[in-house]
């Protein structure tokens, strides 16, 4: 039950968000609105998170995360792929399958050279 309270809360945090979001941007030309570069706020314009540069509380917000395993995440780093997480302790198929939509990983930090083979081919 504590925890159907707490996404409620969530969900009305992040609607509470948005409005003002959208009331700061409601006087710009909808050329001049953009999703932020990073935070949580991303998520409202259907925007994914950086694996490896959110921080964890950030990652905290994602469904079936929780700031445990957010943790884990960020203990992880660098992370080059959606493979990778689901190596992180806690991360099963379900979780992976519920975040492979909302995490990328845009910038390969050093060590992900591997990553970058793969994709090429």
């Amino acid at each position: 039950m504590l925890q159907h309270g707490r996404v409620l809360a969530l969900a009305g945090a992040l609607l509470a968000v948005r409005a003002l979001l959208d009331a700061e941007v409601s006087s710009s030309p909808p050329e001049a609105r953009s999703a932020p570069t990073h935070g949580a706020a991303r998520l409202l314009y259907g925007e994914r998170l950086d694996a490896n540069r959110e921080p964890s509380e950030v990652l905290a917000l994602l469904p079936g995360l929780g700031p445990v395993r957010a943790q884990a995440l960020v203990d992880a780093r660098p992370l080059c792929s959606l493979a990778e997480v689901d190596r992180v302790a806690g991360i099963g198929p379900v979780t992976l399958r519920t975040l492979a939509g909302q995490l990328a990983f845009p910038d390969l930090p050093r060590g992900c050279e591997h990553e970058l083979r793969v994709q090429s081919h």
